[in-house]
């Protein structure tokens, strides 16, 4: 397995944690209940439970954006130190964004969340030949 592949399944497992956390802050707002029930009814939800729901969110719109990347490179056989580095600076700017986000940091949040978006311009920069 490629690094670039293997930042994939780590960004997967950080997903997986995030909607653990998630869920796991059900019963002590909402009740055992309610989570096991329909849920026709919305109880109000704490701030943190807010600010979970917005770091899943936007984990999961990142991990929308740039796991193709990581495939289409697989697929198209290119691998090097820029895309490597793209791939660890993204899941680093991952792993700073969430805590930051969940404890409520401002603008340490914004520099881990750009520090993806750079990633991702990168890691398309050695993609975009190969598409052409």
């Amino acid at each position: 397995m490629t690094f670039e592949l293997a930042v994939a399944g780590w960004l997967t497992i950080i997903y997986i944690a995030l909607v653990m956390l998630q869920g796991g802050l059900v019963p002590g707002r909402q009740g055992f209940a309610w989570g096991l029930g329909s849920r026709d009814e919305l109880p109000e939800k704490s701030i943190f439970q807010r600010r979970v729901d917005r770091t899943v969110a936007n984990h999961g719109q990142a991990m929308l954006m740039f796991v193709p990347l990581l495939v289409l490179g697989e697929l198209a056989g290119i691998s090097n130190d820029m895309t490597r580095f793209a791939a660890g600076l993204f899941l680093t700017g991952r792993l700073f964004f969430a805590p930051l986000y969940l404890a409520g940091v401002a603008y340490w949040r914004s520099a881990a969340f750009g520090l993806t978006l750079i990633a991702m311009v990168m890691f398309l920069g050695q993609l975009l030949p190969a598409m052409i």
